[in-house]
């Protein structure tokens, strides 16, 4: 390959990368918030009981 598709190629790779990096932050996020959520349930049971 000459260095010209090497590079582009690289910063593809780049790209993909930071994409899968960012997808797998939000999906931690959402399992953070949904966790939150949860917990916020149980809380109210029981808050509830009381």
């Amino acid at each position: 390959m000459e260095r010209n598709e090497l590079v582009k190629l690289i910063e593809k790779k780049k790209k993909e990368l930071k994409n899968l990096v960012l997808t797998k932050q939000t999906l931690r996020d959402m399992e953070v918030y949904h966790k939150s959520l949860e917990l916020d349930e149980l809380v109210v049971q029981i808050m509830s009981d009381r």
